[in-house]
């Protein structure tokens, strides 16, 4: 029984170390629309099964770790190719904002990250506040829809999404969509950031660590409106298909 019990500790240790809490500004993960009452009334129930089980107690808990250990290597895995394409994709944006700042001042790429940095900080601030009208300068109305709704469902769960010493690490030009037919002028940046990062309901931590800032990368689309680069969407890393989707160079 020590053993198994050892086994378990260990396979969970595991998952605290490698998991990372996606709450911050949009609700990257468990803060939006329910997901999370969802999940933890399924794991109730299986709970439940389990104990009604005459499964080996000794092979579940290897077999639950062993899945552990595939899931951490096939994340980490996607992570690593993810930022060898953000690298490769920001090469190519960049020279191609080069020639387009030469005759539209809006591409340059310290005015993109003056608009991205003050975005980044704030989201964070009106994400913490629940306030989203404090960023409503600074986002689309489709954005400013979404992140309202999200901080309303929490307020509704009693929840609240404490941040603190937010730090923008980088910023890279992944994606450009410049159509001047369509009226449509769009820029995916690859943000890395971090974050103390946790949720409180009615006082008590449900979610995350009040003390270590987790650093973590998303992508974020802007729209151009009135000469100002206005958040539209944020993505996570680690989806390959979103990455390829999102980072296209189209100019005409």
């Amino acid at each position: 029984m020590k053993k198994i019990n050892i086994i378990m500790c260990t396979s969970i240790f595991i998952i605290m170390l490698t998991s990372i809490s996606l709450a911050r500004p949009g609700g990257g993960g468990s803060s939006g629309g329910g997901s999370s009452s969802g999940g933890s009334s399924s794991g109730g129930h299986g709970s439940s099964s389990y104990n009604r089980s005459n499964t080996n107690p000794t092979a579940s808990a290897v077999t639950s770790l062993a899945m552990t250990g595939v899931m951490i290597s096939i994340s980490r895995t996607n992570t690593i190719i993810s930022r060898f394409k953000v690298m490769k994709k920001e090469k190519e944006c960049n020279s191609v904002i080069k020639e387009i700042s030469l005759y539209n001042s809006n591409y340059s790429l310290n005015k993109i990250y003056k608009d991205v940095s003050d975005t980044f900080y704030i989201q964070a601030k009106a994400w913490a506040n629940m306030d989203q009208d404090i960023a409503i300068d600074y986002s689309t109305s489709k954005l400013y829809n979404n992140h309202r709704t999200k901080l309303q469902w929490m307020s509704v769960r009693n929840e609240r999404n404490i941040l603190k010493k937010e730090k923008l690490i980088s910023m890279r030009v992944i994606g450009i969509d410049s159509n001047k037919n369509e009226n449509i002028e769009s820029i995916w940046i690859a943000i890395k950031g971090s974050m103390i990062d946790y949720i409180e309901k009615n006082g008590e931590i449900t979610e995350g660590n009040k003390y270590i800032a987790k650093p973590y990368v998303e992508y974020w689309k802007f729209d151009s409106i009135d000469g100002r680069w206005l958040l539209d969407e944020i993505k996570q890393e680690g989806d390959l298909f979103e990455l390829e989707q999102i980072g296209t160079i189209r100019i005409e």
